[in-house]
C-alpha cells in the first residue's frame, strides 16, 4: 500500500458510533466489538451472542451499567446471506468474528453519507469522528485492511 497517495486520496476518513459515544471513544479509545467484550471481561455465550452471531439491532453490552458500550447493528449480514455469499468455506459464525475484530472507516464522506441517510439511521442521531489521514494512517499503517467494497454489506 502506497501511504502517500492513500493520503493524497482520501486526506479524511470517517467513523460513524452511537450518539453519546465520544465520551466512551475519548477516554477507553475507538474499540472492535471484540476489544469492547475483552475491555468488560464478557466471556462464553454472553460473548458469542455479540461477537459470533448475527446481530440485526444495536445491543448494550452491560445495559444500565455506567461502563455499559453500544454495539453497532448487523443488519445488512444475515447469515442466510453469508451462507450464500461465503464461497471459500469460510462459515458466517467465521465470518461475524473477523468482522467484529476491526473498527471501519469510510474514506469517502459521500459513503458516509449515504449510511447516515440509510432508512435505519436517518431518524437517528450518531456521533461522526472525523480523522486527518495524514496522522491517522501512518499511525496504524501495519493494521489497516482495505477492501474494494463495503464488507459490512452483503445485498
Amino acid at each position: 500500500m502506497d501511504l502517500d497517495k492513500l493520503i493524497e486520496l482520501y486526506p479524511r476518513v470517517y467513523h460513524m458510533a452511537e450518539r453519546g459515544a465520544w465520551d466512551s471513544i475519548r477516554t477507553r479509545g475507538l474499540m472492535s466489538t471484540t476489544a469492547v467484550l475483552d475491555h468488560l471481561a464478557i466471556e462464553g455465550d454472553d460473548r458469542a451472542r455479540y461477537e459470533s452471531e448475527h446481530r440485526d439491532r444495536k445491543m448494550d453490552v452491560i445495559a444500565g451499567d455506567p461502563a455499559n458500550i453500544v454495539l453497532r447493528d448487523q443488519k445488512p449480514m444475515p447469515e442466510e446471506r453469508l451462507i450464500n455469499a461465503l464461497k471459500d468455506g469460510t462459515t458466517p459464525r467465521q465470518w461475524y468474528e473477523l468482522i467484529n475484530r476491526k473498527v471501519f472507516f469510510w474514506a469517502e464522506e459521500t459513503r458516509l453519507h449515504r449510511l447516515l441517510g440509510a432508512r435505519d439511521y436517518r431518524k437517528l442521531e450518531h456521533d461522526v469522528l472525523t480523522l486527518d489521514s495524514a496522522m491517522f494512517i501512518p499511525a496504524y499503517a501495519e493494521a489497516i485492511w482495505l477492501c474494494h467494497m463495503n464488507s459490512g454489506c452483503w445485498r
